[in-house]
């Protein structure tokens, strides 16, 4: 049997969203998170109206969040409205630093790592 209860390869949006839930809700799992580039998250900013996020996922997406608004200004050549919705961003590197922030005996990540194959109980990689 695996030595992980899951794998996760790569390391963008979802698969930092997935680490983070699990870490929360089974930290006694072991879990490797594998990202072929040499950081986290690459170089994005991902933006949300309040309004896109299911209630049910505010307790984990919220503290990763960078910059939140409770309204923002829209403006275009003879037009500018202010809409009273709340807004929030997160920049990839906060996120990538919230994640390492998660790392320790049970949840792994590497970076750097091509991964060549996986099945249910194993991945090889490039630098095994």
């Amino acid at each position: 049997s695996s030595p992980y209860q899951l794998i996760i390869l790569g390391g963008g949006l979802a698969g930092c969203l997935l680490f983070a839930s699990t870490k929360k809700r089974f930290p006694h799992w072991n879990v490797l998170l594998c990202e072929k580039s040499h950081k986290l998250c690459g170089d994005h900013t991902w933006s949300f109206h309040a309004s896109d996020l299911p209630p049910a996922l505010e307790e984990l997406v919220l503290p990763l969040v960078s910059q939140k608004w409770p309204a923002y200004e829209v403006r275009f050549p003879k037009l500018k409205r202010t809409l009273h919705s709340a807004y929030a961003s997160i920049r990839s590197q906060d996120l990538a630093a919230k994640i390492e922030d998660l790392v320790d005996a049970n949840f792994k990540v590497l970076k750097n790592t091509k991964v060549l194959g996986f099945d249910l109980h194993s991945v090889q990689t490039e630098n095994e």
